[in-house]
């Protein structure tokens, strides 16, 4: 699935959202499979889970993008922890910190 233009900001501008848990459709964690527990959400609604910190200037690693995240809720009482289903073929890797069409930001 391409990527798709940010409607709000053209470049989809990605805050840390909190910590992401990732399962595959067996409920086979990904999360620990590929340390994908990075959570980013841009103002949109876009959301992308990462190994790395690329809001840190660090590699992004093992990632996969909104399209292919299906939103489970939260996993815990706290509201920064977020549960989703993907199918492992659609997680890429990368050593890159940044990706085109995405601005990965610190919170302030």
């Amino acid at each position: 699935m391409p990527y798709q233009p940010c409607p709000v900001h053209g470049t989809h501008q990605m805050y840390p959202g909190g910590r992401a848990e990732v399962s595959d459709k067996t409920g086979e964690s990904m999360s620990s499979k590929y340390d994908i527990i990075q959570y980013y959400e841009c103002d949109c609604g876009a959301r992308h889970v990462t190994e790395g910190q690329p809001h840190e200037q660090r590699s992004i690693l093992y990632h996969i993008y909104n399209g292919y995240l299906k939103f489970l809720g939260s996993t815990s009482e706290q509201a920064d922890v977020y549960s989703f289903e993907v199918d492992e073929d659609n997680i890429s890797y990368t050593t890159a910190t940044s990706l085109s069409g995405f601005e990965f930001k610190e919170l302030y």
